[in-house]
């Protein structure tokens, strides 16, 4: 290997990264910004559109789940070009959109899948579900107890209301008792072993919850079956495009951002590296076409 220094005017820094690019015979050495009379680099062309595209579709990418891998079919870089905007854009868009609803379809699912859990042990207390909220007076207990729970209640809040259930060798309660006695019901309570469950506001009956629970995931989950093939059949339609896209995008963004690895100055730049030996007369005599 030789080691080379190749400086020259900024005004030639474009057509010296795009040769030394096509050659690939330099190995650079990243400048660290040691000397005081030399910066690092800064980025040239359309570097941040680039790198920014490039964001863009990755996201898009990564929303169909698209490997990074050569393309199957290849594209000359007019059509790439000349397809980018709608790529990105409409595309993009159209991805996104139907990504972000998948998303929320499952959070929905999975939140009325939570309610329904919640809701079915409270089917062995013979009350309907607006029972359990929207008082002012009264404070309200639910959850599981190891040991029964009426008389040690009644011993400090004579006033009170309490069902029970057992179901899956747990036994369900519901304590109802003025909200001044809050505090020593709970404390009496935790000496039962008592679990406090979250009762979904909702109105009605539990079966009737549970049924219409149920009716709206099914509903949601066929919503969410042609969304997940529109984003199927977009992938088998771009897939080489994007891949493609991807590789273009990839390689303006590494040669507008390769400055980053040079020194320079207000005028100057300077790029240091190898070069195998027996390529550095070829390497001279390129740069020198080019610049």
């Amino acid at each position: 290997m030789s080691r080379v220094v190749v400086a020259g005017s900024k005004s030639v820094i474009s057509p010296v990264v795009e040769k030394l690019h096509e050659l690939r015979l330099l190995h650079i050495i990243n400048y660290n910004g040691s000397q005081p009379q030399f910066e690092i680099g800064k980025p040239i062309g359309k570097a941040k559109e680039y790198s920014e595209d490039l964001i863009k579709l990755r996201s898009i990418t990564r929303y169909l789940d698209l490997k990074n891998k050569a393309p199957d079919k290849t594209y000359p870089e007019s059509q790439v070009l000349s397809e980018m905007d709608n790529l990105l854009n409409n595309v993009g868009a159209d991805v996104t959109a139907t990504y972000e609803r998948i998303a929320a379809i499952e959070a929905e699912v999975k939140s009325k899948q939570d309610q329904i859990k919640s809701l079915t042990p409270l089917a062995v207390l013979p009350l309907p579900l607006d029972a359990y909220y929207g008082y002012e007076s009264l404070a309200t207990f639910v959850g599981t107890a190891k040991t029964p729970v009426d008389a040690d209640v009644a011993k400090v809040s004579p006033v009170n209301e309490i069902f029970s259930g057992s179901a899956k060798n747990a036994t369900f309660v519901a304590v109802f008792v003025p909200a001044d006695k809050a505090g020593e019901v709970s404390s009496v309570l935790s000496e039962h072993g008592f679990s406090e469950l979250s009762v979904p506001k909702l109105e009605g009956n539990v079966d009737s919850a549970i049924a219409s629970l149920e009716g709206s995931i099914k509903s949601l989950e066929g919503e969410k079956g042609p969304l997940q093939k529109k984003l199927v059949d977009i992938k088998k339609q771009y897939e080489d495009l994007m891949l493609a896209t991807d590789e273009y995008l990839s390689m303006e963004t590494r040669k507008t951002e390769a400055p980053l690895r040079f020194a320079e100055t207000d005028n100057a730049f300077v790029i240091d590296g190898y070069v195998p030996a027996d390529q550095y007369s070829r390497l001279k005599s390129e740069l020198e076409s080019a610049a």
